[in-house]
């Protein structure tokens, strides 16, 4: 199942284990360079940076905004 379907059909699956804390910070450091945001969330949504580039504004802010609400689901139990 997936977090988010893009427009075009493409399912995206966030993958939170693809990124690290520090990383996590920098999408919202307003010192952090475009570039390397953009490369952090692309490898979490399974894009290219190139893809992720390309997607219209309004579907990008409904992205993160999928983005951020799979950040606040607490962690599953690796038990279970």
């Amino acid at each position: 199942m997936s977090d988010f379907t893009l427009a075009n059909g493409t399912e995206i699956i966030f993958d939170l284990s693809k990124m690290t804390y520090g990383q996590w910070l920098g999408l919202f450091d307003t010192k952090e360079s475009e570039e390397r945001s953009d490369s952090t969330l692309a490898r979490v949504c399974g894009l290219k940076v190139k893809d992720l580039k390309a997607i219209p504004f309004l579907e990008y802010k409904a992205l993160f905004q999928a983005f951020l609400k799979k950040t606040r689901e607490p962690l599953q139990d690796p038990n279970a």
